[in-house]
């Protein structure tokens, strides 16, 4: 039969003889009375593992890093397997609200900024936890829980509350549109939320690998999906040759800015020479810091996410803190 969800609208087909069903479109979950379908919002969660070899995925990761070792296959060995079940509240957020500011082109301005998201907030302080800060979690695949899940792994009880994990997603939300805001005009006068939608969508054990491995004489260590099979955070070696290129590029990064601030102070355009100076700094600064480590970091997700997963870290440590 065809059905609409009740969460984003969509419409899909399920079969007569279902019970409970899953939006393939936003991973809302019902249960199916009637032929009608009822939110699932209380439920528990879990994700199943992904069938593939952690390790061998991380391997395959570093490989294709820049001026990782030809053969960091051949010469690594696992010391370290963990796999953890973190609990995670998830929520649907929608977030309006009205902006009124001054722009460099059109003077004062009035306009909207609007954020939509799915979110999932840790529910314990735990090391492992934290690395899911601000991770997009996927929105399908995940099964009603089965407490087998409780013997696999290490498995966290929830110690966040769902009311209190509401409370850091609308504090998120907020600053979400605030920082929309300032991208938006040059100098923002007032900021009024206009819509708050935080629509809770249950409790969620996720699968989170930690691998440990060893090359040659160092260790390393990586975090792993365990749903997906994505590199969240990884840590490897880095080649000399690779550090000298490393090296090279930051120099070329930050010579850029500074030879261009100059051409740009000799003409006394004096903050424009600034920012020159500052940008190339900051551009030659990653590749730099790569130069000199004696371990690297990569990861598959993008700079967009680091971004997001800085704003969640400083919202949870002050919550965690303060309350």
């Amino acid at each position: 039969m065809k059905v609409k969800c009740l969460a984003c609208y969509a419409e899909f087909y399920v079969p007569d003889t279902a019970t409970t069903v899953t939006c393939p479109y936003c991973g809302a979950v019902f249960t199916i009375a009637k032929d009608r379908l009822q939110l699932f919002k209380e439920g528990h969660f879990y994700f199943p593992l992904d069938k593939r070899d952690p390790f061998d995925i991380l391997l395959r990761f570093v490989e294709r890093q820049y001026g990782a070792p030809a053969d960091v296959r051949v010469f690594s060995t696992q010391l370290k397997r963990e796999l953890y079940y973190i609990p995670v509240h998830f929520f649907y957020v929608y977030g309006k609200a009205k902006v009124y500011g001054r722009s460099r082109k059109f003077g004062n301005i009035t306009l909207d900024v609007k954020e939509l998201d799915y979110i999932g907030i840790p529910a314990v302080d735990a090391p492992e936890a934290r690395i899911l800060n601000g991770y997009p979690f996927p929105i399908r695949g995940k099964r009603f829980f089965e407490e087998r899940i409780k013997s696999i792994g290490k498995y966290y009880e929830p110690t966040l509350s769902k009311d209190n994990a509401e409370r850091i997603v609308r504090r998120i939300i907020s600053d979400m549109l605030r920082n929309e805001a300032r991208e938006s005009v040059a100098h923002v006068k007032n900021i009024y939320f206009e819509n708050l939608v935080v629509d809770y969508r249950g409790l969620i054990h996720y699968p989170l690998w930690k691998i440990v491995y060893k090359y040659k004489n160092s260790s390393y260590t990586g975090f792993i999906d365990g749903a997906t099979g994505i590199v969240i955070n990884a840590e490897h070696p880095l080649t000399p040759k690779g550090r000298i290129q490393q090296f090279a590029i930051a120099l070329s990064l930050i010579a850029v800015g500074v030879l261009f601030g100059s051409f740009l102070f000799s003409l006394n355009h004096t903050l424009p020479a600034i920012v020159s100076f500052v940008t190339g700094f900051i551009s030659g600064l990653p590749a730099l810091t790569r130069s000199v480590s004696l371990k690297v970091r990569a990861s598959e997700l993008k700079e967009l996410d680091e971004r997001k997963k800085l704003l969640f870290d400083n919202i949870m440590n002050t919550f965690i803190r303060f309350g």
